[in-house]
């Protein structure tokens, strides 16, 4: 119990910070339905963990990003009908140099937005675990 509260609230804390990161995700204006939409992509992540062991799956980091990538993904597509004041629009990502590296503009659609929010969320929760799990 101890170690899935301590999860939940580390899981809220990454979604958070990768939600915040992307701009093409809007969060909803209340503060309700922004912890039910972070608590709502914890319990995904969370859930990829018991899957895999009923899939009879070894759980290590491969597996937990893509098992949790997926089902995250999964879940924005839920949140993103059926969650209030939750959208994903299309974000204009502005050029960057780097000395000889040119990034240019490009437009970011919708659903690489969630690919980018679901695999960037995932891949630091299996992170975690991992560190956690030694």
């Amino acid at each position: 119990m101890k170690e899935t509260v301590r999860n939940l609230f580390l899981y809220i804390l990454i979604f958070y910070l990768v939600l915040s990161v992307f701009m093409g995700i809007i969060l909803p204006e209340n503060i309700a339905y922004v912890l039910a939409t972070l608590v709502v992509l914890s319990f995904a992540m969370m859930i990829a963990k018991p899957l895999l062991s009923f899939l009879t799956v070894k759980v290590n980091f491969i597996t937990l990003l893509l098992v949790g990538a997926l089902i995250v993904f999964g879940s924005m597509f839920l949140l993103e009908s059926l969650m209030p004041g939750f959208t994903i629009e299309t974000e204009m990502f502005t050029g960057i140099t780097f000395g000889s590296i040119v990034v240019n503009d490009f437009e970011m659609l919708p659903i690489a937005s969630m690919v980018g929010v679901s695999v960037v969320g995932s891949f630091l929760c299996s992170v975690f675990y991992e560190l956690d799990k030694n």
